[in-house]
This record gives structure tokens, C-alpha cells and sequence, in this order.
């Protein structure tokens, strides 16, 4: 009988928004690859390779073009083809793929309404960066709720003072990483910050600049 170590699970090398290279060790003294093929929501997967790591109980999992999955937990299973020589275990693995970029797939659209007082937010492609509850639009430097966008990317100000200038913020919560990372252990990507300044005020263009600052690690 073969299964995954569960000492070592399964160790991500690297991981993007949409693909990843793992390795899975097994108890078992060798495993063949080309015994074995990947499947997601009862589909195998053709965008997924495997081959013999280093190790002759190692097996390299690469996957590529995993659609509408960025900042999430990707789950799929390695399982056994009919023909093979020893017996291997099916086993489901879960894998967190990177958040998209927010300096680089959106940004902060601020619409000050006429009354001066509050203010119409709209993230395009918030849905695509990551879970829902991991983004949360804070209203200026001094806000610190963890008010998630609505289902639309949307958002609302409310309570501004008329001729006063704020900083807004989107903000990617710390998310959890399901699996092992390159250093063996469980890790998170950490909080990034996306900024703009903008005024209530009657001018034209009422966001000054956007600014971002970030930190992760995988």
C-alpha cells in the first residue's frame, strides 16, 4: 500500500495566480509516474503533468492555466490508473494560488457625490483578486473596519467633510496558505495595501494619486 507521507504532505516549489510545482512524497520505497493522473471535480486534468522527482518516492505535480482560482484553496486529487503494479491510494490535495497583483489587475475608482459628503467607490475586477472576504475598503487613513466590497466591486463613503482631502485604501487581508510552502511549513500572503488621495470637493478630478505598498511572502 502507497500513500503520501503525511510528515512531508505536499511541498509547493512555486506557485503563481493560475499554475504551481509541487513535489508529494510517498512512504513507499519507489513510485512510477505515468501510474497516476490528476483530477479536479471529477475531471482529469490535462493541464497537469507529472514526473519522478529526485527521490524515488517523490513525485513533481505541475499544473498550469488553473482559471478563476487566484487567492484561493485549488483542490484536486492524484489517483492510480487501473493498470498499475502496486497499490497507490487516491488522495486529495489542496493548494492556495497567489492573489492577483492589485498594483497591477485594478484599481480605485472614486466618485465624490454632489453633496459632498459621501463618496461612490467602484473596484473593477475585485471578484478576480481573491476571496471577497479578503478585501475590505477603508474610507481614510484613519479607518481601520474591515468593511468588505459588495458583490458589484462597490463601495460607499459616507460622514465626509466637504473640502477635505482622504486617503483612501483597499486592503488584501493576510490570507492563509492551505499547504506547505518552499520553506516546509504553513505560511500566509501577507496584507497588501492599495492607496489613493482624493478630495471633496466640485473640481473635475477629485483623486490626486493612487499609491500601493505590499508585502507577501509564499
Amino acid at each position: 500500500m502507497c500513500s503520501s507521507d503525511e510528515s512531508n504532505g505536499i511541498n509547493v516549489i512555486n506557485r503563481t495566480s493560475s499554475s504551481f510545482i509541487a513535489l508529494i512524497t510517498y512512504n513507499c520505497s519507489s513510485i512510477n509516474s505515468s501510474e497516476l493522473f490528476v483530477f479536479s471535480n471529477e475531471t482529469e486534468l490535462d493541464n497537469c503533468m507529472l514526473a519522478e522527482g529526485f527521490l524515488n518516492n517523490t513525485i513533481n505535480v505541475t499544473c498550469n492555466n488553473i482559471p478563476n482560482n487566484a487567492g484561493r484553496n485549488w483542490t484536486f486529487t492524484l489517483a492510480a490508473k487501473s493498470f498499475q503494479s502496486q497499490i497507490i491510494l487516491n488522495e486529495t490535495f489542496i493548494i492556495t494560488l497567489k492573489p492577483l497583483s492589485l498594483h497591477t489587475s485594478t484599481n480605485i475608482n472614486i466618485t465624490v457625490e454632489d453633496n459632498l459628503t459621501s463618496a461612490f467607490v467602484y473596484i473593477p475586477n475585485c471578484l478576480d483578486i481573491t476571496y471577497p472576504e479578503y478585501l475590505v475598503f477603508r474610507c481614510n487613513s484613519s479607518d481601520l473596519s474591515n468593511n468588505t466590497l459588495s458583490d458589484n466591486c462597490t463601495y460607499t463613503c459616507l460622514d465626509l467633510n466637504p473640502g477635505s482631502i482622504y486617503e483612501a485604501s483597499l486592503v488584501q487581508l493576510p490570507i492563509p496558505i492551505a499547504d506547505k510552502g518552499e520553506h516546509g511549513s504553513n505560511n500566509t500572503f501577507e496584507q497588501v495595501n492599495l492607496t489613493a488621495v482624493y478630495i471633496t470637493s466640485k473640481i473635475k478630478d477629485r483623486i490626486l494619486f493612487p499609491r500601493t505598498s505590499s508585502r507577501f511572502r509564499s
